[in-house]
């Protein structure tokens, strides 16, 4: 019966042939990524949504831009905090000698870039295509929101185009063409979103 039993040399040689400890550590470090990426996202967003609807709705246009610009730092900055988290932790299972080093290779892998040399040992490199997965999620994640960001920036811009040139009101007012172009509160204010 113990003839049939691997030996725990044989169970390590299948576990690094098939790369099990890259995939458990690329998928808990996929979970970690994605829950601060939505965590941060989340905080921009509501950041970015109060600010905006209090800006429009005071006529501080201007400082609706601002935010806008200064919200764009923020999922900049939301991205380096990831590839810095997958540095660290390809540092700390000992994948790398040095931090920056592996904060180096994260951010090729992340970005997709792929500008550094592969140099993790077999066994660990199935850690490059999940890195290179959740920076591909996270991205697309960042995108939707920029996407409904623009929409408060175009709104902001478009009221004070509108302020500097009255005159072409009626371009943009529902009720003197067939174009909604711009869809106002009783405020006539638009919502940011």
């Amino acid at each position: 019966m113990n003839e049939m039993m691997p030996s725990a040399r044989q169970m390590a040689d299948f576990a690094m042939r098939y790369e099990l400890p890259s995939y458990v550590f690329g998928l808990v470090m996929l979970v970690v990524i994605l829950m601060v990426h939505g965590t941060l996202l989340g905080r921009l967003s509501l950041l970015y949504v109060s600010q905006t609807h209090k800006y429009l709705h005071s006529n501080r246009l201007m400082a609706c831009i601002v935010v806008f610009y200064f919200s764009i730092i923020g999922l900049v900055v939301t991205h380096l905090i990831e590839i810095m988290l997958w540095g660290l932790a390809l540092f700390k299972m000992q994948l790398f000698t040095n931090l920056p080093d592996a904060v180096l290779f994260a951010g090729s892998t992340y970005t997709t870039l792929g500008f550094y040399s592969d140099v993790l040992p077999v066994g660990w490199k199935m850690t490059i295509i999940i890195i290179s997965f959740s920076g591909m999620f996270c991205f697309a994640w960042t995108t939707s929101l920029l996407i409904d960001m623009i929409k408060g920036y175009r709104s902001a811009q478009l009221h004070l185009y509108l302020a500097k040139h009255p005159k072409q009101k009626t371009l943009f007012d529902p009720l003197a063409s067939n174009q909604n172009q711009l869809t106002s509160n009783q405020d006539g204010v638009p919502p940011p979103y």
